[in-house]
């Protein structure tokens, strides 16, 4: 898994986070501090990819209400 570097558009803090294989950075907005490796460190990679599909429904149903 990738990993980038990203600046929270809710916070503001710069992290670094994973990201999907298939995921670009430039794609990125909204509150993300859910991947942060740091917080993810001591999780295995199917919890990481179950916050990361939580974060990507999440995306689709702000996107879909607007």
């Amino acid at each position: 898994m990738n990993t980038h570097i990203h600046t929270c558009d809710s916070c503001g803090d710069a992290k670094e986070i994973y990201l999907l294989p298939n995921e670009k950075a430039e794609d990125l907005d909204g509150c993300v501090c859910s991947r942060d490796i740091k917080k993810i460190g001591r999780h295995d990679e199917s919890s990481l990819l179950r916050m990361i599909d939580r974060d990507i429904r999440r995306k689709e149903r702000k996107e879909s209400s607007l």
